[in-house]
């Protein structure tokens, strides 16, 4: 459940880098995209696994 973990990294200012799922709801994935917009903050999202080279 990153989207509460990342919500408080970014409240104390922090950046942050998460992996799926972002978030449960499209009003959290649309609330923490808000709040990590520069210049507020910086957050990076993986999907780890999506790609096999």
């Amino acid at each position: 459940m990153p989207f509460p973990i990342a919500m408080a990294a970014l409240a104390l200012g922090k950046h942050g880098f998460v992996e799926k799922p972002l978030a449960h709801t499209v009003q959290e994935a649309r609330t923490l995209a808000w709040v990590a917009a520069p210049p507020l903050g910086v957050l990076g999202a993986s999907c780890r696994g999506a790609s096999q080279v």
